[in-house]
């Protein structure tokens, strides 16, 4: 008993560290909050990154040296552009880039940072695309297969930082109404990305053994890395995800809960999720094994989510989603939402239209996220970035098999 109640309360305290590491992080990169006044007031809200990817000038980017070649694809937006980082080079520049937030922790990488609000140049908050490429870095070493070919650049926020209206959020809120046309491509790419099973990370298998148990009128809840910055700012924390579970068990008395971990958790034990020490039991089925998402969610008519992906996937399959944090995809008509902190928050109070599964797919995919093409090496259109993941997720089963 009392060795139980040690290990509790070291894994608390092991969480409370983890959280206060990643709101350490995300103080650190406050530089970026003169952009929001500077420039928020475009009447076009990607005014400013279709400028930055159209340049012909130098672009500092603000990325650790030794992981650069993760971002070899990144270049291929700017064709007529010189991407030069900013750690490795004091030489002046035209605009800047920060590569995600979790790099502003890194003494270089705040050394930079610094430099950079202080000089009052545009500034550019860069991060993957919702296709990251066919696997994790924690799953293979081999560019080919983890180097990003969708991207999202803002100059306002991290579309998953809802305590910013980002410009994702902003064409969202905005009067704009999509054509015929528009609907009829967003149409046509959610059925493909549905059919072919395409998601961020595409190297998991179709099946695993878990889902052969899969009860009909079970519910999913989704698990999340820890420390994850979508967390951080989507209004949630560790509790988030005690309460989540908590409601899945008691709004659905009659089902089995089935909760899925994340796939770097199952990649790297170095990285853990907030269900990783749940157990097992009558009323619990744990999902441990890497299984691809969109044919995991067809299991399912409800999905418990607090900031993942997954639930817009949800969504695009038609299912029912509940979202316990404050993602993208949250606050516009399409989800039943929970965040215990809205009431305290403006996210809510922003987030104003009603929006289709349409609309957001096709202001989050095609309108704010930008792609490239990493065998022409140029930009290119999503139809082509879904071809490319295609044919390299077959290479890399085959090349796997052997």
């Amino acid at each position: 008993m009392v060795k139980r109640k040690i290990n509790t309360l070291v894994r608390a305290l092991t969480e409370y560290v983890d959280e206060l590491l990643s709101i350490s992080s995300i103080r650190s990169i406050q530089y970026f909050n003169f952009v929001d006044g500077q420039q928020s007031a475009v009447q076009d809200p990607m005014e400013n990154v279709s400028k930055l990817i159209s340049t012909q000038g130098v672009i500092g980017l603000v990325f650790p040296a030794k992981d650069q070649a993760a971002v070899q694809n990144l270049a291929y937006l700017f064709p007529g552009a010189t991407i030069q980082n900013v750690l490795d080079s004091s030489d002046d520049v035209d605009s800047h880039m920060v590569w995600g937030h979790k790099f502003s922790g890194t003494a270089s990488a705040s050394r930079a940072i610094r430099s950079v609000a202080q000089t009052r140049q545009p500034l550019f908050l860069v991060e993957d695309g919702f296709f990251k490429n066919v696997c994790t870095a924690a799953v293979a070493t081999d560019m080919d297969y983890r180097a990003g070919v969708s991207f999202t650049i803002d100059d306002s926020a991290f579309y998953f930082d809802a305590t910013k209206p980002s410009r994702l959020e902003q064409m969202l809120n905005s009067e704009k109404e999509l054509s015929d046309q528009e609907i009829d491509r967003a149409r046509a790419l959610v059925q493909r990305i549905v059919e072919q099973q395409l998601s961020k990370y595409n190297h998991q298998p179709d099946s695993c053994s878990g889902i052969e148990e899969i009860e009909r009128g079970a519910v999913l809840v989704v698990d999340q890395t820890k420390g994850d910055f979508s967390i951080v700012r989507g209004h949630a924390n560790s509790n988030t995800f005690a309460v989540m579970l908590e409601a899945a068990l008691k709004e659905n008395p009659n089902s089995k809960i089935v909760v899925k971990t994340h796939p770097d958790t199952l990649a790297s034990s170095k990285i853990g999720g907030y269900y990783s020490n749940l157990k097992r039991d009558e009323r619990v089925q744990i999902i441990n094994q890497e299984v691809n998402p969109i044919s995991l969610l067809r299991k399912f008519d409800k999905v418990y989510v607090c900031t993942s992906q997954m639930g817009f996937e949800a969504l695009m399959l038609g299912i029912e989603v509940v979202t316990f944090g404050m993602p993208f995809y949250a606050g516009w008509g399409c989800t039943d939402d929970r965040c215990a902190t809205l009431r305290s928050s403006q996210t809510n109070a922003r987030r104003k239209r009603s929006r289709s599964i349409l609309e957001l797919f096709h202001f989050a995919y095609i309108d704010y996220s930008h792609y490239v093409d990493p065998v022409k090496q140029c930009p290119c259109d999503i139809e082509d970035v879904l071809d490319f993941l295609v044919k390299k997720r077959a290479e890399y089963r085959q090349v796997s098999a052997q």
